[in-house]
């Protein structure tokens, strides 16, 4: 026979135990609500569990230790430590498969659609977490390291962050809007910091700052790629990169249909590019902020001169090779009036003759 605990050991160890709802049936066999009870243990099982924090087996109906919901509790009443912080975010509890995941219905074109949570697509994100505690699905970055407004506005966060996410019917999109926002990303870089510094304490703190900084670096160097891509394109095909009104916001266009001619050939490219399934470039172009865009007239300027600059190095380093060359020269009037005169080398390079042009000089 099992032994259960005393009533002066009670008080001291109900703070380990969830409340449960005590369901009662009514005359008419609806179920209704009834007053909090406690479930209390076994005392055998109490003493075969680990009360200092680390993972228990789930049992009867109480909560895994490491549930997420916990840390939502404890941070809402300031009682998270350090190390409970680094607790969950790296041994925070996920449901087994065989667990009865939540599902939500909605209804289309008369039609009724349930979509279920599946441990499958929560795995896919390592920042986001369910809590069968509180019945929803957190960011654990956000949910920790976040405020409850953001930004100059003072945005709401809500869902994924203070509140439970149970709109599994819009689960992708959801997902996809919540990971382009820009204070998920700030919060993913606190929430990398914070395990790296908790995990090697004596590493130095400018370090961490030069690793974000780096992180930032590379990401905007990964942005302007596309953008790159998309300037050497249409100076191969002889196309004009600006167009009659470039000063409209950019934003994703969904269809190729909704672009028009008068924002430019470059503008009009980077929208098909996004629509087309280049996902990196339309988070930057929705939601990077208006002087970093990279597309502006001064920045197109910029990018065109360094493309010349890394042609012209090309075209001098072939020549030092070849050894042998000729320039060629011409000059013009332009449109203007102002004479010009062309300047182009020749050689033999890889067997093959090579005009290339240098540049164009005031005479």
């Amino acid at each position: 026979m099992k032994r259960f605990l005393r009533t002066d050991v009670k008080n001291s160890v109900l703070q380990y135990f969830p409340k449960q709802l005590k369901v009662e049936e009514t005359n008419e066999g609806e179920s209704v609500q009834a007053e909090l009870n406690i479930n209390i243990l076994p005392c055998d099982e109490l003493l075969s569990s680990n009360l200092s924090g680390t993972p228990v087996q789930q049992c009867d109906n109480s909560f895994h230790a490491n549930d997420f919901g916990f840390a939502i509790k404890a941070a809402c009443e300031e009682k998270l430590s350090d190390f409970d912080k680094l607790r969950f975010l790296v041994d925070f509890y996920t449901p087994p498969e065989t667990f009865k995941w939540p599902s939500a219905t909605r209804l289309d074109r008369g039609k009724i659609i349930t979509c279920k949570l599946r441990r499958s697509e929560l795995l896919l994100h390592r920042c986001f977490a369910y809590s069968q505690k509180l019945d929803g699905v957190f960011c654990q970055y956000c949910a920790l390291f976040c405020s409850d407004e953001v930004g100059r506005s003072k945005i709401q966060t809500g869902l994924f962050v203070s509140l439970p996410f149970r709109r599994y019917t819009h689960w992708s999109g959801d997902v996809q809007q919540h990971l382009s926002r820009q204070y998920h990303a700030d919060c993913t870089v606190r929430a990398e910091a914070f395990i790296s510094a908790m995990r090697n304490p004596k590493k130095a703190i400018t370090t961490q700052i030069d690793s974000a900084v780096q992180r930032q670096i590379e990401n905007n160097r990964r942005m302007l790629v596309p953008i790159i891509e998309s300037i050497l394109f249409l100076a191969r095909c002889g196309l004009p990169l600006r167009g009659h009104r470039e000063s409209s916001d950019m934003k994703c266009i969904p269809q190729c249909s909704e672009i028009t001619s008068n924002e430019g050939n470059l503008r009009a490219l980077l929208h098909f590019k996004a629509s087309s399934g280049d996902n990196a470039l339309a988070n930057h172009l929705k939601n990077a902020s208006r002087n970093a865009l990279y597309i502006s007239h001064d920045a197109q300027s910029d990018i065109i001169s360094c493309i010349g600059q890394i042609i012209l190095k090309t075209i001098v380093k072939e020549v030092k090779e070849v050894g042998y060359f000729s320039v060629l020269a011409d000059e013009t009037t332009d449109i203007a009036g102002q004479e010009q005169l062309t300047l182009v080398v020749r050689y033999v390079y890889d067997k093959s003759i090579k005009e290339q042009f240098i540049r164009f000089m005031k005479s």
